[in-house]
């Protein structure tokens, strides 16, 4: 596999300056849906673009101006999203595009193969010592699968409790079209945290998950040091989105230590091989 200049990353990394119109940065995910013919990150410009085309065709109908303001204020959540989402796409993105122009072999090497993709290897060049341990918890694709559960957990817990969030705003902004100022910003950026480390915890990042527990702890400490808002249901609820966020920690730990493991054990193989 030839190395890739860093001029060429930064030249098709310019897709970022799409996000500095703010209003049009869902064609950054276009263009390299486009580029790297991927349909899915084409979906993605879609579903990014959908809250300012709606509230632009309200304000350009005059009509239902709680609904408009609400779905630009939903669209300026997408774009902190799709900053964070770009980031986390540009490693996929660069590689398929490379691959695509010939300045990339197809074939994945150790030092960009998935984790995934490591472990099936393993297997494979393995066969004895996976028969040998299939009924083992420390078998390769087991801790696998497990570490892939609670980082699933994880992240579905942060999605439900933002979800539940954008919700209730929707209800109190509903019967209250007064609901605005600093607290409803602040549960915006409340919205858009969770978000951000929910997607975070997608892609396996440890420091996501672990901050993510932090802000949930320390905004119902706020919650209840502020408002004096504390009963047995309440602390109940606090413990059990506090255990599945502590799974999520748990599965990005497994993940990476896995990773670490598995990596240079295939890269030993082939080179073994060679």
């Amino acid at each position: 596999m030839n190395e890739l200049s860093k001029g060429w990353k930064i030249r098709h990394s310019l897709y970022f300056l799409w996000f500095l119109t703010i209003l049009f940065f869902f064609i950054a995910f276009l263009h390299t849906g486009i580029r790297a013919s991927n349909r899915r990150w084409m979906l993605y410009s879609l579903l990014y673009a959908l809250p300012f085309l709606i509230s632009f065709m309200l304000f350009i109908l005059g009509v239902l101006p709680v609904l408009e303001n609400l779905l630009f204020n939903l669209g300026l959540v997408g774009f902190l999203l799709g900053i964070v989402h770009a980031f986390l796409i540009r490693k996929d993105y660069l590689r398929q595009l490379a691959v695509k122009q010939g300045k990339l072999d197809s074939q994945v090497t150790p030092a960009a193969m998935g984790l995934e993709e490591a472990v099936e290897k393993w297997e494979r060049e393995n066969p004895e010592a996976t028969d040998e341990t299939e009924e083992q918890t420390s078998a390769p694709a087991k801790r696998l699968k497990e570490a892939k559960s609670n980082i699933k957990t994880g992240w579905i817990t942060g999605v439900i409790l933002a979800s539940f969030n954008v919700v209730l705003i929707l209800f109190m902004m509903f019967f209250n079209p007064d609901f605005l100022g600093i607290v409803w910003a602040e549960t915006f950026i409340d919205i858009a945290l969770m978000f951000l480390l929910s997607l975070g915890i997608y892609k396996a990042s440890r420091f996501c998950a672990v901050s993510l527990l932090l802000y949930y702890w320390a905004s119902q400490l706020f919650l209840r040091f502020g408002t004096e808002f504390s009963n047995a249901a309440s602390l109940f609820m606090v413990a059990v989105f506090s255990y599945f966020f502590i799974q999520g920690i748990r599965g990005t730990y497994q993940y990476h230590k896995l990773k670490k493991e598995m990596l240079p054990t295939v890269e030993d193989n082939q080179s073994q091989g060679a």
